[in-house]
C-alpha cells in the first residue's frame, strides 16, 4: 500500500524551484482573469504559489521582460525585476503577491504582446527556471 505525502513530511530533494501555480484577479471586483487575455484600463493583481526544494534561496527575483509586436519585428517595451525575498525549503508551498499591475487605458497600448519570465536567486550563478513564452494581447 503506498502512502500519499502530506504537508508534514520533510521536503525532497529536487529541483530548487518550482512553480506550482499563478492566479490573476482584477483588483476592483477580485474576479478571476486568464493571464493572456488583457483589457485597457484593468488593474490585475497576480499570486504565485511555489515550492523550494534541495537548499535554500537567498534574494530570489523574477525578471519579467515584455515585448510589443511592431508589424513583423517585436520590440522590448517593458523589463522588471521583483525580488521575491529568501526561502528555505519546506513541505508547504510558498504563495507571493506581486505588485500590481495598472494596463494602460490608452489606444496604442492595444495590440500582442510576448512575455518571458525568469527567477533566479544570489546563490544560484544559473537561472532556476524560465518559463515558456506567453503571447498575449491587449483589447
Amino acid at each position: 500500500m503506498r502512502r500519499q505525502a502530506t504537508f508534514s513530511d520533510p521536503p525532497r530533494a529536487g529541483p530548487p524551484l518550482a512553480l506550482l501555480g499563478s492566479e490573476h484577479v482584477e483588483e476592483g471586483s477580485g474576479a478571476r482573469l486568464l493571464p493572456d487575455v488583457v483589457t485597457r484600463g484593468s488593474v490585475r493583481i497576480e499570486t504565485i504559489s511555489f515550492r523550494v526544494g534541495g537548499q535554500s534561496l537567498s534574494q530570489l527575483r523574477r525578471h519579467t521582460t515584455t515585448a510589443k509586436r511592431f508589424g513583423a519585428f517585436w520590440k522590448n517595451v517593458g523589463i522588471d525585476s521583483v525580488l521575491l525575498g529568501d526561502f528555505a525549503p519546506r513541505a508547504e508551498p510558498y504563495r507571493f503577491t506581486l505588485p500590481r499591475q495598472v494596463v494602460p487605458s490608452i489606444v496604442m497600448a492595444k495590440g500582442e504582446y510576448k512575455v518571458r519570465i525568469r527567477y533566479t536567486a544570489a546563490n544560484h550563478a544559473d537561472a532556476l527556471l524560465e518559463m515558456p513564452e506567453l503571447l498575449l494581447r491587449i483589447t
